[in-house]
């Protein structure tokens, strides 16, 4: 899946809600290399939870940039945010606050992202705002920017550049 398909994935439910998918980035200096599909479950898992928590109306945001040795990927929500009695709780298995909003959830998905992160040599990061949304940030290492992966593809630029 690129950019294209994970837009269309979720297009219908978009535009059901009324929401819209802004997808910006600035210029990456090296080409980076990890699993497509492991970052793409991540994408996916990440922009489903935003849908969840959006409002009717409301924007959400990919945004990829690179931070010095890192390139960082955040999808952002102008949800409810989360409470902080919830946030120490979000990456631990079967955690989930989707039966709350009458909603069906594992528990699986963050923690499930974390650990393909990891895998990938990152590290996930959340920014919360009660009432005002969440990002919720992937940041790889640009050491695996440009080095040879076996069956890996330059996933950061197809997705971005619509290649295939």
């Amino acid at each position: 899946l690129l950019i294209r398909d994970l837009e269309a994935l979720f297009a219908k439910r978009l535009s059901q809600l009324g929401l819209t998918l802004v997808v910006t980035q600035m210029p990456l200096r090296s080409r980076l290399l990890v699993p497509q599909s492991d970052l793409l479950q991540v994408l996916m898992n990440l922009v489903q939870n935003a849908l969840d928590s959006s409002r009717l109306g409301g924007t959400i945001w990919l945004n990829v940039r690179q931070d010095e040795d890192m390139v960082r990927i955040s999808v952002s929500d102008e949800g409810s945010g989360i409470p902080p009695d919830v946030l120490p709780h979000i990456f631990d298995p079967f955690f989930t606050t989707k039966t709350e909003k009458g909603q069906k959830g594992m528990g699986l998905g963050l923690s499930v992202s974390q650990s393909l992160v990891m895998a990938m040599g990152g590290r996930m990061e959340v920014q919360t705002d009660q009432g005002a949304g969440s990002t919720f940030s992937i940041i790889l290492p640009e050491s695996a920017a440009g080095s040879q992966v076996s069956g890996h593809r330059n996933i950061i630029q197809e997705v971005l550049t619509h290649e295939t």
